[in-house]
């Protein structure tokens, strides 16, 4: 089941549109309305047209001029030491791009050393400028700036790639925090006639119980853009993953949760370790995955389950409660963004599966295989025509396909570039 969950934000991507009938809407425009055969067609070629635009990445301005940036740090630290700090933060950038997180950022400010990230920093701001197969400190400002050629073996300093940092100075959760927080991050790579053409940018809100409320990163790689929001009022707490080319959505994640979402509440869960207490965190819980046209919408009653989970008891609840309480209390629609047309819905049901054991066998002295079967939760999509199909049948090699494609894309681009 937990395969199901993490493969959803990738697994129900783009489609192959086939010959279809139309309908018209209620406004008078003409609607495509697929039939179920189509429908599965169209499902069963996913993830092809995203990882086409993904491939155009691979030719950008940015990466030229990241593949320049890397080949003089490599050949000269402008910190005069073996930090390789100006390059641990390009990297930085680059994994927090394939991890949607802030976490390397902040790692690889602080330089690999047992200062703060924010000591490290104000030792090395100033501009930097690629001179004769060195670093030359030009200036003292309050950013970190590199000006060096946007291309490989290039001989004029077209480029700039500028960083800036400011510190959070209010009240930590965890004392270690302290010089390490940022509440804002900002990194420009600019080249000369053409504008911006890499930009990062992060913000937080942290409120006065050092427990943070909001928090915004984009990462520009132009024409792509890669943004994260977080979301935390106390009672409602929210995630949004986007990936855009130009004004287009390639994908969008969201996910939202209704409860009490303060340190209290959390702790208290976690340390008794209670499913049955769940619904004292989470009360209610939605969201959507959508990539191109296609939109999966799940939401879950959490309370209501968990009542009907307590009412049972863990001692007698068994995979057959557990399918019921599913099904009564989440819902699952597969549907096209555009039109609202329904593709399929989602039902729980359990499945069988086999696999390979072991036991010790006493009369041939040996450990001899032996086949046993298990029943797990699973969901499965079920058409208009009645017809139900399995989310492995769509979604298992398929996925796993695509997911080697993605992993393929940064490799090339890594090799292509020397990062």
């Amino acid at each position: 089941m937990k395969k199901f969950w993490i493969a959803l934000p990738i697994a129900i991507s783009a489609l192959t549109f086939t010959s279809c009938k139309k309908d018209k809407n209620d406004d008078g425009n003409t609607q495509t309305v697929y039939t179920a055969e189509q429908n599965k067609t169209n499902l069963q070629n996913t993830g092809i047209s995203l990882v086409q635009d993904m491939g155009d990445m691979k030719n950008l301005e940015s990466m030229h001029a990241i593949e320049s940036f890397n080949a003089c740090v490599n050949q000269a630290d402008p910190f005069g030491g073996s930090s390789n700090y100006p390059l641990m933060v390009m990297g930085g950038i680059e994994l927090a791009a394939k991890t949607n997180s802030i976490k390397p950022i902040k790692q690889t400010l602080k330089a690999g050393n047992s200062n703060t990230l924010f000591s490290n920093y104000a030792d090395v701001v100033g501009t930097y400028t690629w001179t004769n197969g060195a670093w030359v400190k030009t200036s003292s400002n309050n950013n970190v700036v590199f000006v060096f050629p946007a291309t490989k073996n290039g001989t004029t300093n077209n480029a700039t790639f500028t960083l800036s940092a400011t510190e959070y100075t209010g009240t930590y959760l965890d004392p270690s925090m302290e010089g390490n927080t940022p509440s804002a991050i900002s990194a420009d790579l600019t080249v000369s006639g053409k504008g911006s053409i890499l930009g990062f940018d992060f913000s937080s809100t942290i409120n006065t119980s050092g427990e943070p409320t909001k928090i915004d990163a984009a990462i520009n790689f132009t024409p792509f853009k890669f943004s994260y929001a977080f979301n935390n009022s106390g009672s409602k707490i929210s995630k949004t993953f986007k990936f855009d080319k130009s004004t287009s959505n390639l994908a969008t994640f969201y996910v939202e949760a209704n409860g009490t979402f303060n340190k209290t509440a959390i702790e208290n869960f976690i340390n008794e370790e209670d499913f049955s207490k769940l619904n004292t965190v989470v009360t209610t819980a939605s969201g959507y995955v959508k990539i191109k046209d296609i939109k999966l919408d799940l939401s879950a009653n959490v309370a209501d389950g968990i009542n009907y989970y307590n009412s049972i008891g863990n001692a007698n609840f068994d995979e057959n409660d557990a399918i019921t309480m599913l099904n009564n209390n989440t819902s699952i629609k597969l549907t096209y963004a555009s039109s609202g047309q329904t593709i399929a819905t989602g039902e729980w049901y359990l499945m069988t599966n086999t696999y390979t054991d072991y036991q010790w066998d006493d009369n041939a002295q040996n450990w001899v295989e032996v086949q046993n079967t298990s029943n797990e939760p699973s969901v499965r999509i079920v058409f208009p025509d009645g017809s139900k199909s399995d989310l492995e049948t769509y979604f298992g090699n398929g996925f796993d396909d695509l997911q080697n494609d993605i992993e393929q894309f940064f490799n090339d681009i890594e090799t292509a570039y020397d990062m």
